[in-house]
């Protein structure tokens, strides 16, 4: 009996070894390309925040125009985020993922192109076609390879490419809009869509080449570690059917699924008010140098990857997702509202936007592991994309509410008080209405 304890042990530690093995061969295989490709879209997708510093005034666009031309990404990203999903677990994430960046690197150059407001919406719109299966896809994908014990860190660390694409755009986007105006007979702003937009067509064909699409696809694994990676995928499919309300029915009919749409939503409402005012409101401090615009919008960056990563490594050691989503976003909408109180104040404003950043970018990677414990492979794909595609209707409600109301009443105060409350109650909601075995798991 000794003998097969032993020899039970031994078995049992050779497998965790060679599972440890197999996962840190698919972190530094997966994670490096995802990184960049999420970058490259967070910088396409932003910096319009900065272009419209100078694009505004040379255009004669207004906040409100501005603000629905942020927005209006998001409704074509909504349409499409179920469509591009059931793409990517049909043809794979390779073929997938490579052809939309090409797309939406050449979308947002052709962004330069624009000289009236409905060309900037369609513009606009057409991005978010291209965008929309970016970052379900990704949490998708990365499916296929983590469990939801290893989720957190991993898209932690995925979500921390977005901070870091978005402290080299800073300063790179300021210094294209101080050094670049009158180029070969263009503006800054046109310079600023074609110079960012590159990069994503470019790395397009690397990713095709180089991305692998599942365990089994790896040829870089040993039979022994894809075999381990898949027993391990089938034990967490097993604890997500326990856990799944929505067995035996569409989908589409299961409450909880919308009330995590809710529970991103909020995220989302939060995250596109800070990114897409920030530029704002630094300016509005007095600082009139574009390049350190850019330059002082890194801070709070910095302060949120280390805050994101941090809680997300909690979360994933204690198991318990709900308090590490309530309390970062609920602090999110504190810094959010004293961002807007101090405007004269560069110190006071990046101290809030740093909190504001640090508490939406330290609740995202927690929401989507609380999401993807919940759905069960069968539905995953759809799972994924039917939350994000209800969260992301975020992304058009905050930049057009809050460039509506600041264009009525000239206040970034106002303008934020509907996002606040939105935030603070999809806390709430998410601690109330999801199930305790998803929020806080034993195992």
């Amino acid at each position: 009996m000794d003998s097969n304890v032993t020899t039970g042990v031994a078995a049992g530690s050779a497998d965790e070894s060679v599972l440890a093995g197999a996962y840190a061969k698919a972190v530094w295989r997966i994670l490096p390309l995802l990184l960049i490709v999420y970058g490259l879209g967070y910088i396409d997708r932003l910096n319009v925040s900065f272009a419209q510093l100078s694009m505004k005034e040379k255009l004669g666009f207004s906040d409100a125009i501005y603000g629905l031309g942020a927005g209006i990404f998001f409704i074509s990203y909504f349409i499409f985020e179920i469509p591009s999903n059931l793409i990517l677990a049909r043809f794979g994430a390779r073929k997938t993922i490579s052809w939309i960046m090409a797309l939406w690197g050449f979308a947002s150059m052709a962004t330069a192109l624009i000289t009236t407001p409905m060309q900037f919406y369609a513009i606009r719109f057409l991005l978010g076609i291209f965008e929309a299966g970016v970052w379900p896809g990704i949490v998708l994908y990365l499916g296929y390879w983590f469990p939801a014990s290893r989720k957190g860190a991993t898209l932690a660390l995925l979500l921390t490419s977005g901070l870091v694409a978005s402290m080299i755009s800073g300063p790179l986007s300021g210094w294209i809009l101080q050094s670049w105006d009158g180029v070969e007979g263009l503006a800054n702003w046109q310079w600023l869509f074609i110079l960012e937009g590159i990069p994503s067509v470019a790395f397009a064909f690397i990713t095709y080449f180089m991305l692998t699409d599942r365990p089994n696809d790896a040829k870089w694994l040993t039979a022994a570690e894809q075999q381990a990676m898949n027993k391990k995928l089938a034990d967490d499919e097993a604890i997500k059917a326990a856990n799944a309300a929505m067995a035996g029915k569409s989908i589409f009919l299961d409450p909880l699924v919308y009330v995590l749409g809710f529970g991103i939503f909020g995220v989302l409402c939060g995250y596109y008010a800070v990114t897409f005012w920030t530029p704002t409101i630094i300016k509005a401090t007095g600082v009139t140098n574009m390049f350190y615009v850019g330059l002082y919008a890194v801070i709070p960056n910095v302060v949120a990857m280390a805050a994101m990563v941090l809680n997300a490594r909690h979360s994933d050691k204690t198991l318990e997702r709900g308090w590490h989503f309530a309390i970062p976003l609920t602090l999110s909408a504190l810094g959010l509202a004293l961002s807007a109180m101090q405007p004269d104040s560069l110190l006071f404003s990046i101290l809030a936007l740093s909190l504001a950043l640090a508490g939406v970018m330290g609740a995202f990677p927690t929401f989507w592991a609380i999401a993807t414990t919940y759905l069960p492979a069968p539905v995953a794909a759809v799972g994924v994309a039917l939350i994000n595609t209800v969260g992301a209707t975020g992304g058009f409600v905050s930049p057009y509410v809050v460039g509506a109301i600041k264009t009525n009443t000239g206040s970034l105060l106002y303008a934020f008080i509907p996002i606040l409350a939105v935030m603070v109650l999809a806390s709430i909601t998410t601690l109330v209405f999801v199930p305790k075995g998803v929020l806080r798991r034993s195992a």
